[in-house]
């Protein structure tokens, strides 16, 4: 009975050692690294700058700045927010942004890759037009807007009124842009264009100027009325439509009669 005794207690000896070292190892395990974010500038005045970071499942993200895009980079401050706000810039001196998430684990912190360099331009003071020129301007464009682009319009600036907000305008070489786009999508689905480079490169080529820009695509209709429920529904595509930031919108459409399919193009500018 005793020898039954002793062996028992070594067995819950040996049970409770295992025990600990699983839970040491718990604690000691590293946070998994945060993903690469991408950041963007929304908004740029004399002595500030908004940047927008994209959605992950970061705890948070470290802001850096230089003053130029390969120099060296200045920690200015983590955030847990999607939005930070650079002050203290200089009105006439241009600057580069980047960011990286970082995820905690009890007392231990693992850092992302850095998200790429975005520049922040020089502050420049919108210029005042004449009610002449925007007149003359406004009807140049309507007249040179595609069938698509003005239907949708029409839809997504009765809903931005009834939120309160800016309506959207457009422009022919937008459409020219989105246009472009829908015919890729038929030889390519998907963000990346047919040669390789990301979608916003099909503005560069049009010599479209412009901060950011975003892009959703769709295909499996011929309706537009489908496309645009979608867009003004879906959580994460109405974020772009029904954005304070955006001011520009472009669709363009593309059959393919081999397939029967048609494949549409929404591009959003600031």
């Amino acid at each position: 009975m005793e020898n039954g005794k002793k062996y028992l207690r070594r067995i819950m000896l040996v049970a409770m050692a295992f025990l600990l070292c699983t839970v040491c190892s718990m604690e000691t395990k590293s946070a998994k690294a945060a993903s690469r974010p991408t950041v963007r500038v929304t908004k740029r005045t004399k002595k500030e700058a908004t940047i927008k970071i994209s959605k992950s499942k970061a705890t948070g993200y470290q802001v850096y700045l230089s003053a130029s895009k390969h120099g060296s980079y200045k920690l200015l401050m983590a955030t847990r927010t999607q939005y930070y706000k650079i002050t203290g810039l200089k009105a006439n001196k241009t600057y580069y942004v980047k960011v990286r998430g970082y995820r905690t684990r009890g007392y231990r912190i693992s850092r992302g890759k850095y998200s790429k360099a975005v520049k922040i331009n020089i502050y420049k003071k919108a210029a005042k037009k004449s009610t002449k020129k925007t007149t003359t301007t406004t009807n140049t464009t309507t007249e040179s807007l595609t069938e698509a682009t003005t239907a949708a319009l029409n839809s997504i600036n009765t809903e931005r009124q009834n939120r309160g907000l800016t309506a959207l305008t457009s422009d022919a070489a937008l459409c020219k842009a989105a246009d472009t786009r829908a015919q890729e999508l038929a030889q390519s689905f998907g963000h990346t264009r047919p040669d390789g480079r990301e979608f916003q490169t099909v503005l560069e080529d049009a010599s479209y100027d412009c901060e950011y820009a975003t892009e959703d695509i769709y295909t499996g209709t011929t309706n537009l009325e489908e496309v645009l429920t979608k867009a003004m529904t879906d959580v994460n595509r109405a974020e772009n439509i029904f954005s304070s930031e955006v001011k520009k919108i472009a669709v363009g459409y593309c059959y393919n009669e081999a397939t029967a399919t048609g494949y549409w193009a929404i591009l959003i500018t600031e």
